[in-house]
């Protein structure tokens, strides 16, 4: 009865944390990780009460040593470097660590590990059924998060919602219930998923459940090897062909960030740098490249677009070989354990290699959970094992640290509820709410860009330039220095101003508006020459995405040329 009792206890933890992957994502905070935050001091106290309950032992793995030196390291590298402020990101990842070593002594409870298994793959399912309805819903009632797009489910686009069916699809693909009804669930789940897939136009996705499949199904396929290969190689140039733009998009993100890395190679540019790291060897790759027109695609970017690359940048070497070797161990556990969640987390990181799900709340979540599993499946067929009074002392050591980051999220939860009600407003009253708030928004680019331009709004230009450039150290939009050329500009500072607006413009060469500002500049200094020839780049250059303030401003460069000419 206790065992019942324990594995009911356990299963519906599980559940809960699920139902959290599903829930709406917000930019920075969203209620569920709050949620999750107050609710990891009570998961570790229920857990150590269940543990010493049951008498139960807890065994160690490689895999949980592996995780706790990459947490070191990475928390290490925070506190020698210091280079960007990262409390979000230190937060979040505190958050996962805390929470696998709470499952872990959970699961250390459970006896029957293939119910676990079980649990856990129907639960994905009927999450990834849920995202997919939900997906199909917001096509039809055109309910989406997003305005550019017809489907998002719960994420705010549809790229990191794609990655959540393609996980479930690769776990249905494999899982093999022994009931008519559990089979007929999963093939109800897998249509109804491959339908909202499908209405993503996700590459990324494809690609992972192609390759996922081709390895699952290999066996069958290799009859047609050659003929699917070449339809392989043929769906790979059409998918890219449809999307050029956004591949050769990621393509100098990549570049352009390991440019910058090179420069620091073993330990990283430091954890939260990787937005510098891509704006600096943009202007880097200004300096070298003899034409423009290749960094056309370059875009303001706040993630990697591949996950492990992003953990290189930041990290160094040191951080991706630590990484490498975890994940490495811990899809070798978990294959020797359940194959169906050893394809989803396998597509999860097929999926990371283009895009950015570790950036996102459920898919910590989803790979917490089945790391813990995995972990704890290994360490109970050990024969090593720690004895049920170390609990206690676990229990010392993690409940001040859970507490602590429950008050420090729900800290920064009430600063984002507090800015967004003053967020939008100019009266310099808010001026000293915003330098409240400060402390909790020093990580926020959106954050220091709106104060920045309050500051500025209202004369405060040398105060408004400080805030400026704390943002353009944690950003790669070129904007923050255009605000920071206007302030020298109205301070009368023109040489700074010029300054300020050449090195907006070497870090996203594809944007209009800082050549319209030194145009602009030059005319007001009363410099007839430079004023024609950047009046000339104006008109001439070909921006990414033309609009009606680009039109404006070539017309304004088309005036300005006229009076000039007239003047003679």
């Amino acid at each position: 009865m206790a065992k019942t009792l324990t594995h009911i206890i356990i299963s519906c933890i599980v559940m809960f944390l699920l139902v959290l992957t599903v829930c709406l994502v917000e930019v920075r905070w969203s209620p569920a990780e709050h949620t999750l935050a107050f609710s990891l001091p009570l998961l570790l106290l229920g857990a150590v009460a269940i543990a010493l309950c049951n008498r139960s032992t807890i065994r160690f793995t490689i895999g949980d040593l592996l995780i706790l030196l990459w947490g070191v390291y990475y928390f290490g590298r925070i506190w020698v470097g210091a280079e960007y402020p990262c409390a979000t990101t230190a937060l979040q990842s505190m958050m996962m660590i805390l929470l696998f070593f709470v499952l872990r002594i959970l699961f250390s409870c459970a006896t029957d590990y293939g119910l676990l298994s079980t649990v856990l793959v129907v639960g994905i399912l009927l999450c990834g059924g849920m995202e997919a309805i939900s997906g199909l819903s917001q096509l039809f009632m055109h309910s989406s998060r997003h305005a550019q797009f017809l489907l998002t489910g719960s994420f705010l686009n549809p790229g990191p919602y794609s990655a959540y069916l393609a996980v479930a699809i690769a776990i249905g693909m494999a899982w093999n219930p022994h009931t008519d009804w559990g089979n007929l669930l999963r093939k109800m789940l897998l249509a109804v998923m491959l339908v909202a897939l499908s209405l993503t136009w996700s590459r990324a996705a494809f690609v992972a459940i192609g390759i996922v499949g081709l390895w699952y199904f290999r066996k069958a396929y290799w009859k047609i090897r050659y003929p699917l290969w070449g339809a392989v190689v043929v769906v790979g140039i059409v998918l890219y062909l449809l999307k050029q733009d956004s591949a050769d998009g990621r393509l100098l993100v990549w570049q352009s960030a390991l440019h910058s890395w090179c420069g620091s190679p073993v330990w990283g540019v430091g954890i939260g740098g990787f937005p510098k790291a891509y704006s600096d060897g943009m202007e880097s790759l200004y300096h070298a490249t003899a034409d423009i027109n290749q960094l056309m695609p370059a875009d303001v970017v706040e993630y990697a677009f591949n996950d492990l690359l992003k953990v290189l940048v930041e990290q160094g070497i040191v951080g991706l070989l630590l990484a490498l070797t975890t994940i490495g161990v811990l899809l070798y556990h978990l294959y020797r354990c359940s194959r169906p969640l050893f394809l989803g987390m396998t597509a999860l990181l097929l999926f990371s290699l283009f895009s950015y799900p570790m950036e996102q709340f459920p898919y910590r979540i989803l790979v917490v959970l089945v790391a813990a599993y995995a972990e704890s499946t290994v360490a109970h067929a050990q024969k090593s094992s720690t004895t049920h009074r170390w609990l206690p002392l676990c229990a010392l050591l993690l409940v001040p640290l859970t507490w602590g980051v429950y008050q420090q999220v729900g800290k920064r939860v009430d600063m984002d509820k507090e800015y967004k009600m003053f967020s939008h407003m100019n009266d310099q009253v808010f001026i000293q709410d915003f330098y409240d708030l400060l402390p909790y928004g020093q990580d926020d680019p959106a954050y220091l860009f709106r104060f920045g331009k309050l500051l500025q709004a209202h004369g405060r230009y040398t105060d408004s330039n400080a805030m400026l450039r704390r943002g353009a150290a944690i950003s790669s939009d070129p904007m923050f220095y255009v605000l920071m050329g206007n302030n020298y500009t109205a301070q009368g500072y023109y040489e700074e101003a010029e300054a300020a607006y050449w090195e907006a413009y070497r870090r996203m060469p594809n944007r209009l508006y800082p050549l319209y500002q030194l145009m602009t500049l030059y005319h007001t200094m009363g410099d007839r020459e430079r004023t024609k020839e950047m009046a000339h780049r104006v008109l001439e250059k070909r921006e990414k995405v033309a609009s009606l303030a680009t039109e404006e401003m070539k017309e304004r460069a088309k005036k300005l040329l006229k009076l000039l000419e007239n003047e003679i």
